[in-house]
């Protein structure tokens, strides 16, 4: 019975105060200047690690000719990548998974690496 006068006092008591403050943030963040403009230009482009070379040394399949998609006898066309490879788009408007790049006689022929 004591105990549980003792509870109930205090529990009517409340809080022995507000809450202590705690320290946080004294106002909005400090403004950081940062770059203005765009950066000064130099005479070449790209990094400066790289040699720069008129001449291309690139791997794989010479790049086409035509732009335009060769049609085939089902009703599938060949459209061209832009490097050198062909996706082979079927008449539904899908695309077949094989690449192809052009042989010497302007056929298609599937692509293997080697």
């Amino acid at each position: 019975m004591v105990l549980e006068e003792a509870r109930r006092q205090k529990i009517v008591a409340g809080p022995g105060g507000p809450p202590t403050p705690v320290a946080g943030p004294a106002g909005p963040p400090a403004v950081v200047a940062g770059p203005s403009g765009a950066p000064p230009s130099q005479a070449s482009s790209g990094p400066s690690n790289v040699a720069v070379d008129n001449q291309s040394t690139r791997a794989g399949p010479p790049p086409a000719a035509a732009a335009a998609p060769s049609q085939v006898d089902d009703g599938s066309t060949y459209e061209d990548a832009g490097n050198g490879y062909y996706y082979r788009k079927l008449a539904n408007g899908g695309y077949e998974q094989q690449i192809y790049v052009k042989d010497e006689s302007g056929q298609y022929v599937p692509y293997q690496s080697e």
